[in-house]
């Protein structure tokens, strides 16, 4: 689930685009071939790894990309913690 995941985000980039939460629990429930329950669930933790792999990786959090569904269109609050976290944000900006 975690490369499939990564692999639609760093897609994502590429094409210069961002994807909502559930667009991309579909697409990898999709690749997976299986129902994998619900995303509010389970999204959490797996952006947490994915964001964490990507600093690593690129010196990006791209998961920045994946957004709410609904209007305004902004990342969750994971990825805001994290940036505090590592120092690229100060915390009351978060």
């Amino acid at each position: 689930m975690e490369e499939i995941g990564r692999q639609y985000i760093v897609e994502k980039a590429r094409r210069r685009q961002t994807t909502k939460y559930g667009e991309m629990w579909a697409a990898i429930e999709s690749a997976m071939g299986q129902d994998i329950g619900q995303f509010r669930l389970q999204m959490p933790n797996l952006l947490r790894r994915l964001a964490e792999t990507s600093l690593d990786e690129f010196g990006l959090v791209v998961t920045a990309l994946v957004v709410y569904d609904q209007l305004p269109e902004y990342p969750g609050e994971g990825l805001f913690q994290l940036a505090v976290r590592e120092g690229l944000l100060p915390e009351r900006e978060a």
